[in-house]
C-alpha cells in the first residue's frame, strides 16, 4: 500500500519512501482523465466533464447515464434462456467501435470485462475505462503486483517485459463475449472462462464456444472467438479492423440524403424511429421549414425490426418510393437496399446496405499450448505467492 487517508477521512497520506511512486501514479491517473476528455465526441466511451486535484490527490467527474453493465444485462437475459449472438454481436460492435478509436491513438486497455462495459438506457453502450494509472505504478516500481483481470487478461499481461498491444484487448473482448454467450453464474457473479496461464500450460482446458453456450452460436461466430483466444499474440487478431472482418455481424443499413438539404449525409438506422418533417420537437431529421413547404410536422418515419426495414407515412402530401409509389398512410411499408424515399420534392433519401465485410480464410479455433520452462516456473511462483483477484480504479485515485 502506498497511501491511506488521514483522521479526518479527506486528505491522503502517503507511507515512507512511497512519495516518488504515488506522485507517478497520481499524474498518470490526471493524464489518463484528460487523455479521456480528448474523445468526447465518441458514443462509444466514457464522457468525462472535469478533472481536478484536492486533498491531496486526484478526480474526474462523468457523464450519468441511467443503464446497467453489460453483466447486469445478462443476469438479467439469463431468465430467458441467456443473450443471443445477435443481441451480443450489436453491443459489441459498439464497444469495437470505441476501442478501435483508442488503438488508433496507441492506446491500449488491458482492463476489459463484463462489468466494464455500460449499456445506457437511452444511448450506445460504451466502455468504462480506469486501468492505466495503476499499471504506471506498476511499471515505474521494482516490485510486481498483479494489476490487471484474471481471466480477462492474456498471457502476455502476467509478465511486466512482455509486449502489448491491441492483440491484448482484444483477447479480453473475446473472453467477455465467451462468457456472456456462456452465461453461467454463481452467487450473482457472471464466471468468466478459464485463466490465460492454465489454458497456455494445458492445466484448463477452453471448451468450445458452441458447446457450452445457452444460445445457439454460429460457426463463424464460434471460430471468431476462439481465434481471439489464441495464446500467443501473434496468433491473434492484430487490430480491431481484422477481428471485425471475421465477427458475422448482421447487415446495418443507412439513410443517404441524395437530394435535398440532407444530400451526402447518412443516418445509421435501428430499431429506433427516425422521424421526418419540419417540427423540430418531434423530428429527429428536420426538414428545413419555409412558407411553400408541403413536408409535414411529422411527415414519415423509417426504422429497422428483425432486420427489415419499415416506413411508415403520416404527411398530407404524401411520401413515394421509387418515383412512382405512393405509400399508404399510418401503414407499413416494407423498404428494400436501394430503394429511394421522396418527400414531395424537397428531400429524397435512399436505403443503403452495409455488408460485413467477406469472411477471412476459416481462423484457427483450437488453442495451441506451447508453454516453455520459463512459463512454467513464472505460472508455479505466481499461483503459490499471487492471489488472483480484480484490481479496479475508481473515479478517485487510490493507489
Amino acid at each position: 500500500m502506498l497511501a491511506i487517508r488521514a483522521s479526518d477521512k479527506s486528505n491522503i497520506i502517503t507511507h515512507q519512501n512511497q512519495d516518488d511512486i504515488y506522485k507517478y501514479g497520481l499524474e498518470k491517473f490526471v493524464d489518463e482523465a484528460k487523455m479521456l476528455r480528448r474523445f468526447q465526441t465518441s458514443p462509444n466511451l466514457v464522457t468525462i466533464y472535469r478533472v481536478f486535484q484536492e486533498n491531496n490527490t486526484a478526480y474526474f467527474t462523468m457523464a450519468y447515464h441511467p443503464g446497467m453493465t453489460l453483466e447486469e444485462y445478462v443476469k438479467q437475459k439469463s431468465s430467458q434462456g441467456g443473450i443471443t449472438e445477435k443481441e451480443l454481436l450489436y453491443l459489441m460492435r459498439e464497444v469495437l467501435n470505441g476501442l478501435k478509436a483508442l488503438h488508433n491513438e496507441n492506446i491500449f486497455l488491458r482492463e476489459i470485462k463484463p462489468s466494464k462495459i455500460y449499456l445506457p438506457h437511452k444511448d450506445k453502450p460504451f466502455l468504462l475505462y480506469f486501468g492505466n494509472a495503476r499499471l504506471a505504478i506498476r511499471d515505474s516500481s521494482s516490485f510486481y503486483e498483479e494489476f490487471l483481470i484474471p481471466s480477462y487478461a492474456p498471457k502476455e499481461q502476467y509478465e511486466k517485459t512482455e509486449r502489448q498491444g491491441a492483440y491484448t484487448d482484444i483477447y479480453a473482448c473475446a473472453a467477455t463475449m465467451y462468457a456472456c454467450m456462456r452465461g453461467r453464474f454463481k452467487k450473482n457473479i457472471l464466471l468468466p472462462p478459464p485463466d490465460s496461464l492454465d489454458i497456455c500450460l494445458g492445466q484448463a482446458k477452453l471448451e468450445h464456444l458452441e458447446k457450452v453456450s445457452r444460445q445457439p452460436v454460429s460457426r463463424e461466430f464460434n471460430h471468431a472467438v476462439h481465434f481471439a483466444l489464441q495464446c500467443e499474440h501473434h496468433n491473434r487478431p492484430q487490430s480491431v479492423a481484422e477481428w471485425l472482418s471475421y465477427l458475422p455481424f448482421p447487415p446495418s443499413y443507412e439513410l443517404l440524403g441524395i437530394a435535398g438539404e440532407y444530400e451526402g449525409a447518412t443516418i445509421t438506422l435501428n430499431e429506433e424511429p427516425i422521424m421526418l418533417g419540419k417540427n423540430p420537437a418531434k423530428c429527429n431529421l428536420v426538414i428545413q421549414n419555409h412558407s411553400l413547404s408541403r413536408v409535414s410536422g411529422v411527415h414519415c418515419q423509417v426504422y429497422v425490426k428483425n432486420d427489415r426495414i419499415y416506413l411508415e407515412d403520416f404527411s398530407l402530401h404524401g411520401t413515394t418510393v421509387n418515383e412512382h409509389n405512393e405509400v399508404v398512410k399510418q401503414r407499413k411499408t416494407e423498404l428494400k437496399p436501394n430503394d429511394t424515399l421522396n418527400l414531395v420534392g424537397e428531400a429524397v433519401f435512399q436505403i443503403i446496405q452495409n455488408e460485413q465485410k467477406p469472411l477471412q480464410p476459416e481462423p484457427p479455433h483450437s488453442i495451441t499450448t506451447t508453454p516453455t520452462s520459463f512459463w512454467q516456473r513464472f505460472a508455479a511462483w505466481f499461483i503459490e505467492k499471487k492471489n488472483r483477484h480484480d484490481m479496479i480504479v475508481n473515479k478517485e485515485f487510490k493507489p
